[in-house]
């Protein structure tokens, strides 16, 4: 597995742990959080939603796409180019094919990225969209249904057949709960979860972490219960879908 960089280094590490430390870690009670504890929450880790994406429009996109060092050695060359075989060179000997070659790969690279990132924002948006859901949450003692934009990390929430996973969660309790994880790996197979911890070493591969559920996933049967361990404060669409879309980013940041 590749170096860990967008998962967060705790949902990893709670997973080797027994769950009286994930609750002490994160004073959450029988009760589930009150206000206090969620509003100062939010302020610790942030709120579950997508944010830094304000700047980003057409505009910003094509800048992106044909200002980059790669575009910027190219258009470099195509000048030494123009210079010495035009502007420096006899009438006889002028030929200004090797500056237009250069100036055509210039601008066919900046159209491919901006397609590119096109397509990589669907994406991040038709995820948006499939994670921006309700989910049940325990606060103030008694389960309510809330936003899962309204998540905080330390939250105990329950998820039944036919919901998305709305953040990245440490089980707690698990009765038949089967997973499909798809649309992170891109493999069609439905995983069996629960609440166990896992031994050190035990976990090569998403399917291995049998106790967490990765935002995104789609809960296909059972019932479930855990604690929100990470959500997406911070995040950018360009993390979420670097192509080839979230096969790629979760893949590359497990270890």
């Amino acid at each position: 597995m590749k170096s860990d960089r967008a998962i967060h280094r705790r949902v990893l590490d709670y997973a080797y742990m027994d769950m009286d430390a994930l609750y002490q870690d994160f004073h959450i009670s029988e009760q589930g959080y009150s206000d206090e504890e969620i509003e100062e929450s939010r302020i610790k880790y942030g709120k579950n939603v997508l944010s830094g994406r304000a700047s980003d429009t057409v505009l910003y996109r094509l800048r992106r796409a044909f200002i980059n060092p790669f575009t910027i050695i190219l258009f470099v060359l195509a000048a030494i180019s123009f210079l010495t075989d035009v502007v420096l060179a006899s009438n006889f000997s002028r030929n200004i094919t090797t500056a237009a070659i250069i100036l055509c790969m210039l601008l066919i690279s900046g159209i491919v990225r901006f397609i590119q990132e096109l397509r990589a924002k669907r994406v991040a948006d038709h995820l948006t969209k499939m994670v921006s859901s309700t989910v049940m949450v325990r606060r103030n003692g008694k389960w309510t249904k809330i936003s899962s934009t309204e998540l905080v990390v330390g939250d105990q929430v329950r998820l039944l057949a036919g919901d998305r996973v709305p953040a990245d969660i440490r089980l707690t309790a698990a009765k038949d709960l089967f997973i499909s994880q798809s649309v992170l790996t891109g493999e069609s197979g439905i995983l069996e979860k629960n609440a166990r911890s896992l031994f050190r070493g035990q976990a090569h591969s998403y399917s291995d972490y049998k106790n967490l559920m990765f935002m995104g996933s789609l809960v296909t049967g059972g019932m479930g219960e855990g604690i929100v361990l990470a959500v997406w404060v911070r995040a950018s669409y360009w993390r979420l879908v670097k192509i080839p879309f979230m096969a790629d980013f979760r893949q590359r940041n497990l270890t």
